[in-house]
């Protein structure tokens, strides 16, 4: 085969020729494309990277809905939307509605409005309750 042969079923393969290759190293180049074994081991490669990238993009798809869920959920952890409190200058807010302190129950609208509770529980530094 000539160099323009050679170039030409270089190109069919897909092969990167160097710049001033002689026609021995693109023939080279071809054999090395056209064996049986390399050419299985490609299309084994071919074939794992199609069958790699459907699980790539369900896991992509799952880390999106995680995200999603992530965000409902750090948009729920915020208590503005529950019982507040104020005690000097610092505001308090319940990340609940009900709750047990000290094996009692209470409702977080109630347990605002007695003083000496909410200071027993700022003191204890009660998880449901955040510092605003």
């Amino acid at each position: 085969m000539n160099k323009e042969q050679l170039l030409a079923r270089a190109q069919e393969l897909q092969i990167e020729v160097p710049e001033g290759a002689t026609n021995k190293q693109i023939d080279d180049l071809i054999k090395i494309a056209e064996h049986p074994a390399l050419a299985k081991a490609v299309k084994q490669l071919d074939d794992d990277i199609k069958e790699h990238a459907g699980v790539v993009d369900a896991l992509n798809a799952v880390i999106s809905e995680l995200n999603e869920e992530l965000e409902a959920f750090k948009q729920e952890d915020k208590p503005a939307a529950h019982a507040t409190y104020k005690s000097g200058k610092d505001k308090y807010a319940f990340a609940i509605k009900q709750f047990r302190f000290k094996g009692e129950k209470y409702d977080t609208a109630e347990a605002v409005k007695d003083k000496d509770l909410m200071e027993q529980i700022i003191a204890s530094k009660f998880i449901h309750l955040k510092k605003l």
